[in-house]
């Protein structure tokens, strides 16, 4: 049996993905033999071992099956996207300000005047149910303000527009040219700032959304994605009398024993996984894999190692609308999110759509066609596949 699969890799041609075996005669046969010749052609000898991954660079035939990928995204598009993960309030639910001070009226995007993005700790990471709903209707009862806020469950509230000034920190000239983000961190009292705060393992989800987060304000503003652009307030207000110096130094050096397996001798700190996350502009892989069982099965893998937040495989019907959902996969709360998964091709014939996306929202798709059985196909033992590595 022979199943495809579209599967877009970055700075790649469509690929002809096919699983095969060796077989020693039947329908398999002049299969084994094409990729054979193609293995020989990449200079690997029969039997050697090879990766378990098969590609053959033929195009794919017009119209058979087509990929997507979806890269980033719009502002104005970020509230749907985000609300369809489950991990936001902001947009129609953002909440009003209850004071006059603290904001300026303005038209920032449509002049280009927002240069920067800067971070924040809230002070009122307690650990407490509603803590993140706590520390928003305190900064709207102040003189000061912020943008968002982005709590620990990565939920994201929209306090101020971002066409408008907000005075969040002490240096004019960047609050005119800033949106300010909070993050559920620090603590109340007189050390704010403790390492736990950061820890990936229970906060990876604001990690996502706070650089979602600057991602969409950086389309949205042509701000570029980097370091000189996302400040933290203590950069902010350097050399000003009482300059504050959050997130703190945790944000900046600290080491955690997650992104130390994840990232071995990388020395990876809150701040660099952000700003990773931030950059990350590559959509989760898909490949069909030869599986130990009668299934095959599909990879699909974040090759940045950042991390995968959701997938879903779809049956759909022969005008290619989704109509049974057979998988909703999402990252579990507590503990860093894999980088890779394998789902298995559900047996029934048909076509099937993989959807997958990584943190910050990067999709890609892929169709899996089921054909049915030929007569007398038998499915293969493992010990019979033999894969051919991929092509460049």
């Amino acid at each position: 049996m022979v199943r495809f699969l579209s599967a877009m890799l970055p700075a790649a041609a469509l690929l002809l993905v096919v699983q095969a075996a060796r077989a020693q005669g039947g329908p398999h046969e002049d299969l084994r033999r094409a990729l054979e010749e193609n293995a020989r052609a990449f200079g690997v000898e029969a039997g050697a071992a090879v990766p378990d991954l098969i590609h053959i660079s033929t195009p794919m035939p017009e119209g058979l099956l087509r990929e997507e990928e979806q890269v980033n995204f719009d502002y104005a598009d970020m509230v749907d996207r985000m609300e369809k993960m489950s991990r936001t309030v902001i947009g129609r639910n953002r909440k009003k300000r209850r004071v006059d001070t603290g904001v300026t009226p303005a038209d920032r995007v449509e002049a280009g005047a927002i240069k920067y993005v800067v971070l924040h700790a809230s002070g009122g990471a307690t650990g407490k149910p509603g803590a993140c709903e706590g520390t928003v209707s305190w900064l709207l009862s102040q003189k000061t303000a912020a943008h968002f806020m982005v709590c620990r469950d990565g939920r994201v509230i929209r306090m101020v527009r971002i066409e408008n000034i907000a005075n969040h920190v002490k240096n004019p000239a960047i609050d005119a040219a800033s949106v300010g983000i909070e993050t559920e961190s620090g603590q109340p009292g007189p050390n704010p700032f403790v390492q736990s705060d950061w820890a990936p393992e229970s906060y990876w989800r604001m990690y996502a959304s706070v650089a979602w987060l600057i991602r969409a304000i950086a389309k949205e503003t042509d701000m570029p994605r980097d370091r000189a652009h996302v400040l933290t307030h203590g950069e902010a207000d350097l050399g000003l009398p009482r300059a504050h110096q959050d997130p703190g130094p945790h944000f900046e050096s600290a080491s955690y024993p997650e992104f130390d397996a994840r990232f071995p001798g990388q020395a990876v700190t809150p701040r660099e996984f952000l700003m990773r996350l931030v950059a990350d502009d590559v959509p989760p892989q898909i490949w069909m894999v030869a599986s130990a069982g009668l299934l095959d099965e599909v990879e699909i893998k974040d090759t940045n190692s950042l991390g995968l937040a959701h997938v879903r495989v779809w049956r759909q019907d022969a005008a290619g609308k989704p109509t049974t959902l057979m998988q909703d996969w999402s990252a579990p709360a507590a503990g860093m999110p894999p980088v890779s998964l394998r789902f298995p091709v559900p047996p029934a014939p048909g076509v099937y759509r993989f959807v997958a996306r990584d943190l910050v929202g990067n999709t890609s798709a892929a169709h899996v066609k089921v054909p049915e059985p030929a007569p007398g196909d038998q499915p293969l033992a493992s010990a019979d596949r033999r894969p051919i590595p991929p092509t460049e």
